[in-house]
């Protein structure tokens, strides 16, 4: 057959099994289909091994171990679309950004990263793949290049949590990178945004996550903070994976298939102005009008005079925009949202959307702060 091939790489997120998930019997009894193919890039130690894959037709055999938000990704569009497509699955789970960036890139200085390197010299059981840059890129990445493909899907940003700031120009590059090396520097390059696990600088990721999508071009960024609500304990590996696959198809319907009145994203936040003591939000991408999840009122939203302490904000949702305001800051001059350090450990739990049920992304929004669209 002849189709659409979509790259997947990440780490464990994106390596979970389709048989594990929630839904995933279900998926795995009607995964036949001809038009399905996936392929499983080996891992360094079972390439090792002679071991030489191929591609699979999916059915019932072939699909439970594969990649879960690959395959409901592309289920959705051979089903929508209507033509073959493949899913070339290209991960590992429990990795850092680094090792996915190519030797260009890890050319350049990131102190952060050399910082990482010199404390793993006190771990000797650290993978190399973890204090190695480009160590996946050369041995998983390097040998599925330049197989045509259409796009990349990319669930990852755990392993790099602790290195926020420079993740909002390593992971820049290490797109521009790829596409390079596909000879496409076009080549839409979608990723997931870290779930609702409670970790120190997991917010202040989440917000290096909105920044890079803003500054990629031909890029988006799945929500996942309003998933898993059901798993008590907020997991790092959440079940929750069909609508993450369905968020990213989306994406690939609306912005590389041209489904043009397709909404394919929750609100993001575009400006903030202070009007009678309180602050006044704008957001890009409201459907069809911002609303509240679970229709409760809106929860999440702090509020600072400083940008450093943030108390707790009454928000509303007027018109197209939301209202914050709290008696205890008069003159807000920052607002936080869908943060763990606002609200507390297993209390992480936020509302905004739009119409359509897709999420708002969490966010720390600064007044003089100006953040193009």
């Amino acid at each position: 057959v002849i189709g659409d091939v979509w790259l997947a790489s990440g780490q464990s997120n994106m390596t979970m099994r389709l048989s594990t998930v929630d839904g995933g019997k279900e998926a795995i009894a009607d995964s036949q289909n001809k038009l399905l193919r996936h392929y499983a890039v080996p891992r360094p130690e079972d390439a090792a091994k002679g071991e030489i894959p191929s591609w699979q037709e999916a059915n019932p055999q072939t699909i439970p171990d594969q990649s879960a938000v690959g395959y409901f990704l592309v289920h959705e569009l051979q089903e929508k679309l209507g033509i073959p497509i493949g899913l070339l699955h290209c991960s590992y789970g429990g990795t850092v950004t680094e090792t996915w960036c190519g030797p260009e890139v890890m050319a350049r200085n990131w102190p952060e990263w050399e910082a990482h390197r010199k404390r793993s010299l006190d771990k000797p059981d650290m993978p190399e793949r973890n204090k190695v840059g480009s160590y996946l890129h050369d041995r998983m990445l390097k040998t599925v290049m330049p197989f045509p493909i259409k796009g990349f899907i990319w669930y990852q940003g755990e392993g790099n949590s602790g290195r926020a700031t420079e993740q909002t120009e390593l992971f820049p590059a290490m797109v521009t990178d790829w596409r390079k090396s596909w000879g496409n520097d076009k080549l839409p390059f979608y990723f997931v945004q870290l779930a609702r696990y409670e970790a120190a600088n997991w917010h202040n990721f989440r917000q290096a996550q909105l920044d890079c999508w803003r500054k990629i071009s031909n890029s988006f960024m799945a929500v996942t903070i309003d998933l898993s609500k059901e798993q008590g304990d907020h997991p790092i590996h959440p079940k929750t994976k069909a609508p993450i696959g369905h968020r990213l198809a989306l994406a690939a319907r609306a912005l590389t298939y041209g489904e043009n009145d397709l909404v394919y994203s929750g609100p993001l936040i575009r400006s903030m102005e202070t009007k009678e003591g309180a602050a006044v939000l704008s957001f890009d991408h409201i459907g069809s009008g911002l609303t509240s999840l679970d229709g409760q009122p809106l929860r999440g939203f702090y509020l600072s005079a400083d940008g450093r302490a943030f108390v707790p904000g009454n928000a509303k949702i007027v018109d197209d925009k939301v209202t914050v305001s709290s008696e205890k800051i008069p003159n807000p001059k920052a607002v936080r949202y869908g943060a763990e350090e606002d609200m507390g450990k297993q209390k992480l739990d936020v509302n905004l959307g739009n119409k359509e049920a897709l999420p708002a992304s969490p966010f720390t929004w600064n007044t003089p702060e100006k953040i193009p669209k």
